[in-house]
């Protein structure tokens, strides 16, 4: 595969044009898929719950009251997340602050940093020739038309807007190698560095991967300035945080204590690697379905044992060679995207938690440009094999190139334009719930009946807590501390937790509603814990309210029929 350079008074005026030309239309219908995933997200807002929580601070910070989580009893401060993403949430919000006529204003912004993000990594590449413009588009469009990117583009989570700022700093930090050393600019590098993790926490990795290219490039004062700069600026707010912060055995660690609460809540050591050996598997498999179009279609359940092996053990193993092979060789030339990839790869791996969709989004691009590196290390050393054919063998390659960026291009298009904005009708069918439509109908009459009849000041328990109070008003919790080993095992609420929730908060109502999260487990286990508790506790609970279609339900808290226990805090 070809990764050999173009610089641009090498390119002839019709290549840049088409390159301008294929960019605009790559582009615009990158824009267009994702006008069905900003609509459907009107629906699924709040799905992820982190995205909810973003809100709601933003919200607190536009109304003056400070970094708070608003929509919880006693208002505590946000220190789970940095405040960087917040901040730009409530400038938004300033401009229109009626939710959820604002979401649309929101998600549209959050589509252009998304995609943004993907294009400055692309053309980060292109600028330090590290790409041909041909590869670049084919780069683009594999990532920025693929449906889970389009899908996640409009959703309200920092994995893409801080990539946007880490491919950014990224880019500036080659430039500034190249030139005699500033003070002023080293300063301003280390300003640009530290918004990436001032927006989310994983991108501190940005820092050791600039000051490690800088250092192997005996830019010692460049990467001294830059790193210092960066590191104060993005570790002031950690240390706020750190000093405000719930402990992590408080109900409320899982919405303040992010790194206190993960660390603290994990399974046992035994259990632990077994988790990280299995989320191995399941990642390897993630990524492949997320690089290569079509194979997520894969009828795995019809598979026998053997060919089940073949095709995830052998075959994909297969089709990541050449991604491992690409990395390692940037790796090794001590590269910027080499460096950052193997940091983001040691972040991803010491969570004992499957990955996501979103966390391998933001290394797609790079990815992408590993899987040609790779593709041309193998080709390079297969290429003595074939001495006496060399004419044959660099067609075959050349071949073999345009065939592969077709598939990908041409793969991903149709993926697209088959699948964005439909992962509400896939969440329900999982899920077993209704059509979003019938979802949204009953969501609303709910919202209707709670703003209607129960007073300013009560407080729910429930699966979607940030997004009543955006709706309502009304302050809730979720039924469970959401501890790590829960995440791990899947067992998110049980009747305990959901008792918990109701002592710690003072509740008055339980709500039962569709959570999109874990594909609707948690809803269906809130279900559950709700009817053990209304058969194990006689009058505490009395439904109050149930929805057209059954899917939300809501029950009243008798707490003079609490059951006594010690107090759990």
């Amino acid at each position: 595969m070809s990764g050999q350079t173009v610089t641009r008074d090498q390119t002839s005026p019709s290549a840049r044009a088409f390159f301008w030309i294929a960019l605009a239309l790559v582009m615009t219908l990158a824009a267009v898929l994702s006008g069905r995933s900003i609509a459907a997200y009107q629906t699924y807002f709040g799905m992820y719950h982190d995205d909810g929580i973003y809100l709601v601070t933003a919200k607190s910070l536009a109304e003056g009251q400070g970094l708070r989580i608003l929509s919880l009893p006693g208002e505590p401060l946000q220190t789970k997340y940095p405040p960087g993403y917040p901040v730009l949430l409530a400038a938004i919000w300033l401009t229109n602050p009626q939710f959820p006529n604002n979401l649309l204003l929101l998600s549209a912004v959050q589509v252009v940093l998304s995609i943004g993000a993907s294009a400055a990594a692309v053309f980060y590449l292109l600028a330090t020739r590290k790409v041909t413009g041909a590869l670049a588009l084919v780069i683009l469009a594999a990532t920025v038309l693929n449906s889970h990117y389009l899908d996640f583009a409009p959703m309200l989570m920092t994995d893409l807007p801080a990539t946007l700022f880490v491919m950014l700093a990224l880019w500036r930090t080659e430039v500034e190698c190249k030139r005699p050393f500033s003070p002023l600019r080293a300063f301003l590098l280390g300003v640009l560095i530290a918004l990436a993790p001032l927006i989310r926490s994983h991108a501190l990795i940005v820092i050791p991967s600039v000051f490690i290219f800088l250092a192997a490039r005996k830019k010692l004062a460049l990467a001294a300035v830059s790193a210092a700069t960066a590191a104060i600026l993005a570790g002031a707010p950690m240390v706020w945080q750190y000093c405000h912060q719930q402990p992590p055995g408080s109900f409320y660690a899982y919405y303040t204590n992010y790194i206190g609460h993960g660390f603290g809540t994990l399974p046992a050591l035994s259990e632990s690697l077994d988790r990280l050996w299995s989320n191995y598997n399941w990642s390897a498999v993630l990524q492949i379905n997320t690089y290569f179009p079509f194979l997520q279609r894969i009828r795995f359940q019809a598979l026998d044992p053997l060919s089940f092996a073949l095709v995830y053990r052998v075959g994909y193993f297969a089709l990541g060679l050449p991604l491992i092979i690409g990395g390692l060789r940037e790796l090794l030339r001590l590269s910027l995207p080499g460096i950052f990839a193997l940091f983001y790869a040691l972040v991803l791996a010491s969570w004992p938690i499957k990955a996501e969709w979103r966390h391998i989004l933001p290394e797609l691009v790079f990815n992408y440009y590993f899987y040609f590196r790779g593709f041309r290390l193998i080709a390079s050393v297969v290429k003595p094999g074939f001495h006496s054919h060399r004419t044959a063998y660099r067609t075959s390659c050349a071949a073999a190139a345009v065939c592969f960026s077709l598939y990908l291009v041409v793969g991903t298009t149709i993926e697209a334009i088959e699948r964005a904005g439909n992962y509400g009708k896939a969440l329900a069918r999982v899920s077993g719930w209704l059509a979003p439509e019938i979802q949204r109908s009953d969501y609303s009459q709910a919202i209707n009946w709670i703003k209607k009849t129960t007073e300013a000041s009560a407080i729910f328990v429930c699966n979607n807590d940030p997004l009543l109070f955006l709706n309502t008003g009304r302050k809730a919790v979720f039924p469970s501390r959401m501890e790590v080993w829960r995440f791990a095992g899947g067992n998110l609420v049980d009747a305990e937790t959901a008792l918990e929730a109701i002592r710690l908060s003072g509740a008055s109502y339980l709500m039962v509603e569709p959570m999109y999260r874990t594909l609707g487990e948690g809803a269906k286990q809130t279900a559950v814990a709700t009817a053990v508790l209304a058969r194990r506790h006689p009058g505490l609970l009395k439904e109050v309210f149930s929805s057209s279609h059954g899917l939300v339900r809501i029950f009243a808290i008798d707490r003079s029929r609490m059951p006594q226990v010690d107090d759990m805090r």
